[in-house]
């Protein structure tokens, strides 16, 4: 989990891998004193999990605070090492796609989302081929079946990124997977408290 209230850009070099760091931002935060912007453009913030998970559920806040609807752009995303395995973006009219080996797996209706609020966002891959997937918004399901979710032979993911132009904000991030018996499905529209020591 992160709610980015806790650190600067300088130290989220720390929590994410090769390099890539968090814009913070205390203009538009959803909770708590900031949000963040991913600043390593090219391929945006990857955060390493640790483990080769063959089902993922992301879920984040997001706010895109452009005045009018962008072109087709990833604002998520997963990896095997450095293979992109399957990502959501976000384009024109405000719909929402998943795109995964080249092709666009599945594209909601416009107005998945809008400018200028936030929006909950949650996305569960099962990678293989075929994989299945689901994305919510606001709790509620827009998009969800089968398909090709991998771009290579393992059907699992180790790596999760998000990625925007500079006016896509991010909070309230979390990553699950299956195991355990909390903690391993979708969790809805949560909010991350920092609390610092005193």
């Amino acid at each position: 989990i992160d709610g980015f209230d806790h650190y600067s850009a300088a130290q989220s070099g720390r929590m994410y891998e090769n390099g890539s760091i968090w814009s913070m931002n205390t203009s538009f935060p959803r909770t708590g004193s900031q949000c963040a912007n991913p600043t390593y453009l090219s391929y945006g913030v990857q955060k390493y999990l640790g483990v080769n998970a063959p089902t993922l559920i992301l879920g984040f806040a997001y706010y895109n605070n452009n005045n009018e609807f962008p072109n087709w752009h990833r604002i998520a995303g997963f990896l095997d090492g450095t293979t992109e395995q399957c990502n959501l973006d976000a384009g024109p009219e405000g719909r929402m796609r998943f795109y995964a080996n080249g092709a666009v797996l599945d594209t909601t209706a416009p107005m998945a989302y809008g400018l200028k609020q936030w929006y909950y966002v949650e996305v569960k891959i099962t990678f293989g081929n075929p994989g299945s997937y689901e994305l919510r918004v606001n709790t509620r399901t827009l998009l969800s079946g089968t398909g090709r979710t991998t771009s290579n032979p393992n059907n699992y993911g180790s790596w999760v990124l998000l990625q925007g132009p500079s006016g896509d904000f991010f909070d309230d991030l979390y990553i699950c997977d299956t195991t355990g018996t909390m903690n391993n499905d979708f969790l809805g529209g949560i909010k991350v408290v920092s609390i610092l020591p005193n």
